[in-house]
Formats: structure tokens, sequence, C-alpha cells
């Protein structure tokens, strides 16, 4: 509150945030950066509902200012506008502080598993884990699943445990013995026996940040371990406290995505990726986009200065193509590979997608009014529209609320804006228990 009454007042002539500093009242702008502009933190999915690089995009325009959009992996639909020349591409050919850039190994994990190491890290990434730890320089351990285990499985029923709240497994939380779901933030104690069959066959599925946490522990009993993720850095100043740690005195840095994002430490000069290609087969058209950043952005924070750094990436389908150009630094691959895929499929950046959620505390009455809009979209939209759905889901139900799909493709706004303003007036959607929203491009 005190810095937005300095920038109310005029005080302040730069504004550093995170993606609300947009709404910032500055009355002259001269210049707006985004940084790390391929992150999916500018967008917001809650009510309010807004793109904080388009809100940006409409303040330049406003000021006549010019807009900088950074990153070393640019977002697909960014690299698209610059390359048909709707944004000017500059680039950066050189390092900062002219260090080199990590040597990257892919590890088979299928051929791990076939010489017997059950570990979770491969014999390579021991070794160099082993070999930093008596060098006295830092790692980063990178796993993109926070918890210690994906879920908890009853072996008698096979069922996985569930909040009735949310259509989702509750992921478990070894150093409190807790399971909680991610959706809704709600967490139960680790039942000792199956609720729904009384069995106390319960066994523990996945991998997460506490599991890896408690394996190099046992691995290095004096060693200075940390761990980032959503559970660690939740007090105030968390992400802080932890980060200024174990850059003093630090020897292992064990986290989810959040360590991939813009740090930078001096002695950092191995970064070892667990699972790397486990997100590139959900089902999700962004999957390989964001799976190519995450791993490219965590890959470069291992030797930012003098020393040589190393990037060991572990993955079961260790041929993939993605993996390939990870490993060459070759962003312009990737990114034409994933454009030839989406021209194809007709998928942005080619077109625009809005999916359109409707929510009810009924999953039939959810669908009802779904398949009620459809008809109306159907009706009223020229034939050039392309309407998908009503959908389910994956995750259907989401703090007793159910959620249905459609999904709108177009290359033309106007009409559809139009018909979706007019249907939020003519109904009363609060009276029936109803919530409508939308969103471009996130489907």
């Amino acid at each position: 509150y005190d810095e937005w009454r300095k920038v109310l007042k005029g005080e302040a002539k730069i504004l550093i945030g995170a993606r609300s500093a947009i709404f910032a009242p500055m009355q002259s702008i001269g210049l707006i950066i985004i940084d790390e502009e391929h992150s999916d933190s500018y967008y917001q999915s809650d009510m309010p509902i807004y793109d904080a690089k388009v809100i940006a995009q409409f303040r330049a325009k406003w000021h006549q200012a010019p807009i900088l959009l950074g990153s070393a992996t640019p977002s697909i639909d960014s690299y698209y506008k610059a390359k048909n020349h709707d944004y000017k591409l500059l680039t950066l050919t050189k390092r900062a502080l002219k260090s080199k850039l990590p040597t990257i190994t892919i590890v088979d994990m299928k051929e791990e598993f076939i010489k017997g190491n059950k570990s979770i890290f491969s014999t390579a990434l021991k070794e160099a884990l082993e070999t930093r730890y008596k060098k006295h320089e830092q790692s980063l351990l990178l796993i993109n699943r926070r918890g210690h285990a994906n879920f908890v499985l009853c072996r008698s029923c096979g069922e996985a445990i569930k909040y009735d709240h949310c259509d989702i497994t509750m992921t478990y939380h070894h150093h409190d013995q807790s399971l909680k779901c991610h959706y809704c933030n709600h967490h139960i104690k680790v039942p000792k026996v199956c609720p729904n069959w009384q069995s106390p066959h319960i066994r523990y599925m996945g991998l997460g940040s506490e599991q890896v946490e408690e394996t190099l522990k046992a691995m290095f009993e004096d060693a200075k371990i940390y761990r980032m993720d959503k559970d660690t850095t939740s007090e105030k100043h968390g992400h802080e406290k932890i980060l200024a740690a174990f850059e003093k005195d630090g020897d292992f840095l064990v986290g989810t995505q959040m360590i991939s994002k813009g740090l930078d430490f001096d002695h950092v000069t191995l970064v070892g990726i667990l699972s790397a290609d486990m997100a590139l087969h959900i089902p999700n058209f962004n999957a390989k986009e964001e799976t190519f950043n995450l791993l490219t952005q965590v890959a470069g924070r291992s030797g930012r200065r003098k020393a040589q750094g190393d990037v060991i990436i572990q993955a079961y389908d260790a041929s993939h193509p993605l993996l390939e150009s990870v490993t060459q630094h070759d962003y312009i691959s990737y990114v034409n590979r994933e454009l030839a895929y989406r021209e194809k499929a007709l998928m942005p950046p080619f077109i625009d997608a809005k999916k359109i959620t409707i929510t009810h505390m009924s999953q039939n009455e959810s669908y009802k009014k779904a398949t009620q809009i459809k008809m109306i979209l159907k009706k009223e939209l020229p034939s050039s529209f392309k309407i998908i759905g009503p959908i389910k889901p994956k995750v259907a139900r989401i703090n007793k609320l159910y959620r249905t799909h459609i999904l709108v493709k177009y290359t033309d706004e106007k009409p559809l804006i139009t018909l979706l303003n007019a249907i939020h007036e003519n109904f009363d959607y609060k009276l029936y228990g109803f919530i409508v929203t939308d969103d471009i491009n996130m489907i």
C-alpha cells in the first residue's frame, strides 16, 4: 500500500513488481519491461482473470511507450510474432559475464533400471553430486512435483485417497505426515487404514521434493541441504531466507519450478533434473513448450561464473527430440518444430482459442448449461468458428464445484465477445448457482 501511494503521488519513477503491478497508477509511462516473458505467472486464472502481458501492451500503446519482452526461452506466441515482424527481435548471442554455457548430458533411466539401479539418482548424477560436494561447490536438484509422493494408494481396494470436495488425489507430505489437496489446500492426517476397506495396506506412490531431500540426507549426512517449494516458502520472506541460507553455506538446493526462475548463484556448478520428461505427455497443447522452458531455464543456473557448469537430465524417454534440442541449447530447432505441429493441428498462435468454463455444484446442471451455451454459440456465430465440447476437464471438481468446458477456435474475436457479453447479461447465473468464465489461449 505504501508503494502504491508513492506511485500515485508521482514519487516513484521506477516500479518493480509481480503481475498486479501492471495496474499501478503511473501517469506517464516511458518504458515497460516484462522479464521472463514466457512465464505463465503473468496470467491470472482466478477471478478477476487477466493476462498482465496483454494489459502491458494496452498501457504501452496508450502512453506511446516501448515495451520490452525478455527471455532466454521466448514464448512461442512472441517468437511467432517476431518472425512475422509484428515484434522486433533483438538477440543476445553471449552469456552475461562471458561465462560458457553448461554441458548438458541426458541419462536414460530405462538403462539404469536394467542395470539394477533402482535409486532416484542415476550413477552419473550420484558421482557428479559426490564430486561437487568434495570440491565445496553447490548443486541444484529440480523435481517437477512437490510433496513426498504423488498419492497414497490402498493395495487392497486399489483406490487412491481423495478429498470429497475435489476430483483429484491428495498428495502425501512426509514432514508432517499429512495429505494435502493442491487445488483447494484442504489437508488431513495420513490415515493408518484405508477409509473404504479399513485395510492397513497403504503404499506411497510417486516422487516429490521431500523424498529427494531425504535421499540426499542419507547420502551426505553432514551436508547442508535446503528445500524450496510451496510448502517451505509459505511463510513471509520464506523465499529470501532459503536462498540466503543456501548461498551462504549450502551444499544442495532441492526445489520445484521456482528454483528455475532468475536465480543467480556464484558457486552452483551442477544442476540435476529428475524425471525431465514427466510432463511431456500430459493432455495439454502447451506441455512441450512448458517442459522446454523449464529445462532450459533451470539448466541456465549452472556455471554462471568462471567455473564450467554441468547439467544432468534424467529421463525415461531419453531420445525425445525436445530433449536433444535442450542439450544443444537449440531454441530455434525446437520452436520451428513446435510451430509446424501447431500449424498442422490448427492451434495457437495460428488461431485464437477461448475456453469457456461453466461451474455449478451439480455436475448434471453444469453439463446441461454448457450444452445450452454451445447451442447458442453454434446458432449465432459464423461457420468459421469451431466449437468443441462440452468437455469434462481432467480435474472436474474443485472445492465442491463441478466444471465443464467449451472450446471455441476462431480468427476474429469480435462476434464471439459480443455474443458472450449478451449471454452474461441475459442470464442471472448467481441466482441459479452458475459461474461462467472465459479465457483466451489457455486450453
